[in-house]
């Protein structure tokens, strides 16, 4: 069920912290056309973005995976880094959809932020270079809410 007072107002990094998000993502390495998927979770405590949770490979092997981030308030926005403090996109709180592209030559990443189903809300990568093409959808719900639905891969 969408929680409609969230129609009414902008985000703000605070309707991201103080609880755990189950996030549910598929990678599509388009290169070696291989799917993977993760199940795990996160939480946003203190401007620190921290996932864990396990990739299933299609053999059924698993791996243990985990990444941190820093989640800087900025208004009607978030600007996102990776843990050496070098910036990596912004989200645009402003919007239901925000789009950012990070350039790391020779790679390009280009991000969707769809927040419409608040606060159920998704995120899809389409990353392309040299050496790179894949896409990668993840899904973001509150720890005990009912399970979230499966967006599309970014085109």
């Amino acid at each position: 069920m969408i929680d409609k007072r969230h129609l009414e107002k902008l985000l703000t990094m605070s309707d991201f912290t103080g609880h755990s998000w189950v996030i549910e993502r598929v990678i599509i390495d388009q290169i070696r056309a291989v799917e993977v998927d993760f199940v795990g979770e996160c939480e946003i405590v203190e401007g620190i973005y921290s996932e864990s949770g396990e990739i299933v490979l299609g053999d059924g092997s698993k791996l243990v995976s985990s990444r941190r981030y820093i989640w800087q308030d900025s208004g009607d926005a978030i600007d996102v880094s990776f843990e050496d403090k070098s910036f990596f996109h912004r989200i645009d709180l402003s919007k239901r959809i925000s789009k950012a592209v990070h350039f790391c030559a020779p790679d390009t990443y280009k991000v969707y932020y769809d927040f419409t189903s608040w606060p159920d809300w998704s995120v899809a990568w389409n990353v392309e270079g040299p050496r790179k093409s894949y896409k990668m959808s993840s899904s973001y719900r509150k720890q005990g809410s009912e399970a979230v639905a499966a967006r599309p891969l970014p085109r």
